[in-house]
């Protein structure tokens, strides 16, 4: 790896810890930590509910494309992509 490469991973790692740190400042008890001090906003929630049924979703969806007939094939085909649409079209063939 590259200097700049280990550079960048140190301060993602720094900046992890360092929010880390000052998060955890006022978390007092486990029930802070894992119910947000029921003080989360309601748009927090529905971010975290959208989220985790999205990548529930996913993992269906990969495995339900792999016992299909031509699984060899699924990940080719973007079975296991929703998001696929959002991507850039594959470069064209000289």
């Amino acid at each position: 790896m590259a200097t700049l490469d280990l550079a960048v991973i140190a301060l993602y790692f720094g900046l992890t810890l360092g929010v880390g740190l000052w998060v955890s400042r006022r978390q007092q008890t486990a029930g802070d930590y894992f119910l947000g001090a029921r003080d989360l906003p309601a748009w927090a929630i529905l971010l975290s509910i959208v989220a985790t049924e999205t990548t529930a979703a996913g993992y269906v969806q990969v495995l339900a494309c792999g016992a299909a007939p031509g699984a060899s094939s699924a990940l080719r085909t973007g079975c296991s992509q929703p998001g696929r649409p959002l991507r850039a079209p594959p470069p064209r063939s000289p």
